[in-house]
């Protein structure tokens, strides 16, 4: 028997029956594909497509067309107008690529590949409420029984969404790709970048699947995205969720919904889940979401627990049912908590409403802080109108103590103002000692100052004050009034009255956010207790009575101590019937024994009609201080220096009596430390002249003794001592 591969007859048929089916591809590339794809019988089939929509399909007339690997037809400038609206155009598309499957070819429509390339779209709200796709959507149900797809790929696609309210989003280099999109499970990924109004552009990537079905199921759908979001800073978040495709209201709707997020900005991550969520383009239904977020800020930690129930949108229209968010702050020491809920919350698109608003917090005792502080209650309303405006009334209790607080934030976008928040606050009490101790312990004024640049941003502070009661471990003050205007650069307390220490009290303060901080204040005191204003202010215990005082002073630094040392202004100091413990003047005449040293006593006092002291003050010394003394018996006048940052004094006094209007001076001097001076005789002005140390000895006893004499005229003072035998 022959070979096959020996057989002329073979070779002759098969050579034969290749150049039959060659001479046929030529033909049909030359003849049938033009006739096939040829460019009115595609724009014709194109117009009788989408004839029912009233939309008009063009294209370039570069027209392109291959056979292999499957027969493709490539289109250029593709546009399809709005309906009814030639010169409209909905979408454009730069190149179309169509590659058919060889079955086309018999009859039943199948693209193996279609390819867009260059795509703008744009999707809006018609006057019935319907978005302007709506006509495709129904075409391509029409059509999809006659038409197959395995792959659709849309390369670099721009769409724009508006609706009839004026929002928008701006999608731009959308990239697509899907597969069996004709099966009865598609496979599919999507990846671009998101950009809307009041947020930063999101860029994202979703992948899923989509099974055909009566809902239409979306099932493993993740989404990724990466933005830089206002307070979060750049960070990533993912959204995984099932869902069902709800044809007649245009939504997705997701039983069980799992998100998170991740910013390296403050080590901050949330995650949280969600059920029963039903998502459209105009329309949201949430019946239930929670998140937990923790971040990290410095050496605190904070914790954000976040619920809402029952969130609808419908339109601009925004309703919720209830909302609550748990926070607490965590460091070393202290670990306070403060918790926000709401209820019927309404917003539309000119403005919203929260009908009950309720605040707590509070900080619970520790080792560091063993009172409990920030104890507040407030409840009320809040309205606005979106973050431009905002209007609070809430009252309840802060500390124990019932307190009424007004608010106002304005932020006008268009205007060269600066945002605002403005209000009063009224409280009835307020103390301050379970705070002053972690003040006192803790150099937090850089921090504090950090904080304050930082919160503010370019705000400004607009507020009216109005406290009953201000107690603190150094200062005690009645009714208190006052107006606070403040900015990240910048802090000003000014018509503030109050009444303290039995008087009343006008002042003004300006703090400058420098490094270091500066700060100014004007205060008249007016009829107060001298006593314990010395004691709080200057921790000073030796004079009483009633008095006056008036300040203009500044200084810089981060602690009392800086403070003293860069004080300067003038301070002035008027008492009225007062005296003067730790030194008896009467008792320094009496003593005529020559001694040149006094000591200071505390049960010693010396009793005046009126003081008066000038204090100019430069880098925390008073070198040009007087003073002057007013008696019945005698006068006291003095100059010095007082160095307030070590507390040391150096004072000259001359102690004045008259008799006939003949006058007798006595010199002397205060030195040593100011809270328990030494007092002695200035021997050289007192003994000016004399040669022999008996002399000088002889002239101090004399005029002791004149001076106690001439001071015992008349009527004796109170603090004089017994007449020596």
């Amino acid at each position: 028997m022959i070979s096959i591969w020996h057989s002329g007859k073979f070779w002759l048929k098969l050579c034969f029956m290749s150049l039959i089916i060659g001479l046929f591809v030529l033909l049909f590339r030359q003849f049938g594909i033009p006739y096939f794809l040829s460019i009115p019988r595609i724009e014709t089939a194109l117009q009788r497509a989408f004839e029912d929509t009233q939309r008009r399909v063009s294209f370039g007339k570069n027209f392109e067309y291959s056979l292999l690997p499957r027969p493709t037809v490539v289109l250029h400038q593709v546009r399809l107008s709005a309906p009814g609206k030639p010169m409209q155009t909905d979408i454009s598309i730069d190149t179309m690529r169509i590659g058919f499957a060889w079955q086309s070819l018999l009859g039943f429509t199948k693209i193996e590949k279609w390819q867009w390339n260059g795509i703008s779209a744009d999707l809006y709200q018609l006057p019935n409420q319907q978005w302007s796709t709506t006509d495709l959507f129904h075409l391509w149900k029409k059509n999809e029984q006659t038409i197959a797809i395995n792959r659709l790929q849309l390369r670099d696609l721009q769409l724009n969404i508006h609706d009839l309210t004026g929002q928008w989003h701006h999608f731009t280099h959308i990239n697509l790709n899907t597969r069996a999109l004709s099966e009865n499970s598609t496979s599919f990924s999507v990846n671009g970048s998101w950009a809307t109004a009041n947020l930063p552009p999101i860029q994202w990537e979703i992948t899923g699947e989509s099974q055909q079905g009566t809902p239409r199921q979306w099932n493993n759908i993740h989404l990724l995205f990466d933005a830089d979001l206002p307070y979060f800073g750049k960070g990533q978040g993912s959204i995984r969720l099932n869902g069902q495709w709800q044809k007649d209201q245009n939504s997705l709707q997701s039983n069980n919904i799992q998100w998170q997020w991740i910013s390296n900005n403050h080590q901050f991550s949330a995650e949280g889940t969600g059920k029963n969520w039903q998502l459209g383009l105009s329309h949201l239904q949430l019946e239930q979401a929670n998140a937990l977020a923790t971040t990290k800020m410095n050496d605190e930690k904070v914790n954000v627990n976040f619920v809402l129930n029952k969130l609808t949108k419908q339109a601009q229209n925004w309703h919720l049912a209830h909302f609550q968010v748990d926070n607490s702050w965590q460091n070393q020491e202290n670990k306070p908590l403060l918790t926000i809920n709401g209820d019927d919350f309404f917003s539309d698109s000119q403005q919203w409403e929260l009908e009950q608003l309720h605040i707590s917090s509070y900080q619970p005792a520790s080792a560091s802080t063993p009172y409990r502080r920030w104890d507040s209650k407030l409840n009320g309303k809040v309205t606005g109108r979106g973050l431009q405006s905002v209007q609070a009334n809430l009252s309840g209790s802060f500390d124990e103590s019932p307190v009424q607080l007004q608010a106002t934030w304005l932020n006008v976008s268009d205007s060269n103002q600066h945002p605002q928040l403005s209000g009063s606050l009224k409280l009835n009490r307020l103390s301050l000692h379970p705070y002053w101790q972690t003040q006192e312990a803790n150099n937090q004024i850089p921090r504090w100052q950090e904080n304050w640049r930082t919160w503010l941003g370019d705000a400004q502070l607009n507020w009216q004050f109005d406290i009953g009661q201000v107690s603190s471990p150094k200062l005690q003050i009645e009714s208190i009034t006052g107006h606070i205007n403040a900015t990240s650069n910048y802090f000003l307390v000014d018509s503030v009255q109050a009444k303290l220490y039995e008087g009343t009290s006008n002042a003004r303060l300006e703090v400058s956010n420098r490094t270091p901080l500066q700060w100014h204040l004007q205060q008249d005191l007016k009829h107060i207790q001298i006593q314990p204003w010395l004691q709080d202010q200057l921790d000073f215990h030796h004079l009483s009575g009633i008095g006056e005082v008036s300040l203009q002073v500044s200084s810089q630094g981060n602690n009392q101590a800086e403070w003293l040392q860069h004080l300067k202004g003038n301070a002035l100091l008027q008492v009225q019937h007062g005296s003067w413990r730790g030194l008896d003047i009467n008792n320094i005449l009496n003593q005529n024994k020559g001694n040149t040293s006094i000591a200071f006593a505390d049960t010693s006092n010396t009793e005046f009609k009126q003081l008066i002291i000038r204090l100019p003050v430069e880098n925390g010394i008073s070198k040009d201080s007087t003073t002057q003394l007013t008696s019945d018996n005698f006068l006291v006048t003095g100059q010095g220096e007082i160095n307030w940052p070590t507390r040391a004094i150096d004072y000259h006094l001359q102690i004045e009596t008259e008799k006939n209007q003949q006058q007798n001076r006595l010199p002397l001097i205060i030195s040593g430390n100011l809270d328990h001076p030494n007092f002695r005789l200035d021997f050289q002005k007192l003994t000016h002249g004399l040669n022999t140390p008996q002399e000088k000895q002889d002239s101090i006893i004399q005029t002791l003794k004149r001076q106690w004499q001439w001071l015992n005229q008349g009527n004796r003072p109170a603090s004089s001592p017994e007449t020596q035998p």
